[in-house]
């Protein structure tokens, strides 16, 4: 039987938890703020910003399967509670909303989204502290000028009477969003025609080059990039490569700032189209 799709399992989980009037809520809720967005706000992201890469519901969907992937080697979560995939769910869906207000610091944008989606009521007040401080870490720096982001999110917190691990749920969604990269976030007619905006054409690039693998069974993460190498573009390519080696640190620290019995393995690997196969490992455990 094909595994569950992450709002199956969130949905089963949150029913299995909670009792039945509780949890049919819960759900409700989680359905119809995912509608809304759906319908509301992610078609219009790309209207606000053009030249972006995808930023909607095939984005979304890709950050759920990359939660799976990270969190079970089977298809099937089974570390987080119902209240957690909750948590975690919204915090997926939320996470690149503030965008439809402009790319620049648009993980600071989520408190107005979600009011406007979720709505007002003073009940909702500690569901959206838990949302928006965890999304808030999910790209940026740290109030120090450091990546750590993730040291801002308290370790626990808790909802609907119930625990959540709160900063392992802002890690998850970190990662999950950082790996969901790849040419499903890019179009090759637009790159070929040259419409996308030239300060956005870097991360298109990226995006065309990028594929990636979590294997959590074996701890690894393996990143493959194909990279057409056009002589007559040698600053072009001076200037992906540069901006892949920090996606790569970025991914790597990223690993480190995790306990060492958490830590797995990165693998890097650069194919060139007019060159013989080259393959790098970069190890951090």
């Amino acid at each position: 039987m094909p595994a569950k799709s992450f709002d199956e399992q969130l949905r089963d989980k949150v029913l299995g938890d909670f009792d039945d009037n509780k949890g049919q809520k819960l759900v409700t809720d989680y359905d119809q703020t995912r509608l809304k967005l759906k319908q509301e706000v992610y078609p219009h992201i790309q209207g606000q910003v053009p030249s972006l890469s995808d930023h909607g519901i095939v984005h979304v969907l890709n950050v759920q399967e990359n939660a799976i992937s990270l969190l079970s080697d089977d298809g099937t979560i089974r570390d987080l509670s119902g209240i957690e995939m909750y948590c975690l769910g919204m915090c997926i869906l939320f996470h690149d909303a503030g965008i439809i207000y402009g790319r620049e610091d648009h993980q600071n944008k989520v408190a107005e989204v979600f009011d406007l989606i979720r709505g007002t009521n003073t009940s909702l007040l500690h569901e959206k502290t838990l949302i928006v401080r965890s999304t808030r870490a999910h790209t940026g720096t740290a109030q120090d000028g450091t990546n750590d982001t993730l040291k801002e999110v308290a370790e626990f917190d808790h909802l609907e009477g119930k625990s959540v691990q709160l900063r392992e749920l802002a890690a998850i969604l970190r990662f999950a969003d950082e790996l969901a990269e790849g040419p499903q976030r890019t179009s090759g007619f637009m790159q070929t025609t040259g419409l996308y905006e030239k300060e956005s054409q870097l991360f298109h690039d990226y995006a065309s080059i990028t594929h990636t693998r979590i294997d959590r069974g074996t701890g690894r993460v393996v990143l493959t990039y194909e990279i057409n190498i056009d002589m007559y573009q040698t600053d072009k390519l001076r200037d992906l490569l540069d901006f892949t080696f920090k996606r790569i640190r970025k991914l790597i620290c990223f690993d480190l700032c995790q306990p060492s019995s958490e830590r797995g393995s990165s693998d890097v690997i650069f194919v060139w189209s007019a060159a013989r196969e080259q393959k790098g490992r970069y190890s951090d455990g």
